[in-house]
């Protein structure tokens, strides 16, 4: 993950926020959202336990023995819709 130091005032500004905030440039656009490090955690917490239910760890197990693998190509084939 990167990282941008703020300067103290709008450091200040967005950790005072109660929730998620959207963060844009002097024209309006929408650069990036921030939220707390608590709500950070939660999402990442939620997110992990999801794709867990989505998977068990003896499906992840089977894949891994059936070996193969991809290259940076095939799976760019695969994004695009190709074979």
């Amino acid at each position: 993950m990167g990282e941008i130091t703020l300067d103290a005032a709008t450091a200040a500004t967005v950790a005072k926020s109660l929730a998620a905030t959207r963060l844009c440039d002097p024209e309006g656009r929408t650069v990036a959202y921030a939220m707390s490090p608590r709500d950070y955690e939660a999402w990442t917490h939620r997110v992990i336990e999801e794709a867990k239910a989505e998977i068990t760890s003896e499906e992840l197990l089977r894949r891994a023995a059936e070996g193969g693998t991809k290259t940076m190509e095939d799976v760019f084939k695969l994004l695009v819709g190709g074979e």
